[in-house]
């Protein structure tokens, strides 16, 4: 009986370490810089396929949840800001509107995990010398 009940454990065990091994690739997978890409792609999607503005809002406010879900799998505890060209007259302006960056702040965690500053500024401007929009 006991041996039945160590082999068990023993299985448990490595379906944790498994599960654990996984997230940890994930994690290291999952590049902050793809999500803030996808998120500008959404945006210029929305404002080049929306007639108006509350076509636009829903289009937003869904790239906003993929946004902060994206980023939410790496800290759930991060905190995101974006920042437009235009940020007066939104609704009257919202077919000139484009992403200039993006700052997250990073939880007191994850930072010292990852060695990240706690405020990180990502300029569109880099993603594209970077080829993220290639």
């Amino acid at each position: 009986m006991s041996n039945a009940k160590e082999e068990v454990l023993k299985l448990i065990q490595k379906k944790r370490d498994k599960i654990r091994n996984a997230r940890r690739r994930i994690v290291r997978q999952e590049d902050v810089y793809h999500v803030i890409a996808d998120f500008v792609k959404d945006m210029d999607k929305a404002i080049s396929n929306s007639a108006s503005f509350l076509d636009f809002d829903s289009a937003l406010n869904e790239a906003a949840r993929k946004l902060d879900y994206g980023i939410g799998r790496l800290d759930p505890a991060a905190n995101i800001r974006v920042i437009w060209n235009k940020n007066n007259d939104m609704e009257e302006k919202w077919n000139e509107l484009q992403v200039e960056c993006v700052v997250i702040n990073w939880s007191e965690q994850f930072c010292n995990k990852t060695n990240r500053s706690q405020e990180e500024m990502i300029d569109i401007g880099h993603l594209f010398l970077e080829g993220y929009f290639s």
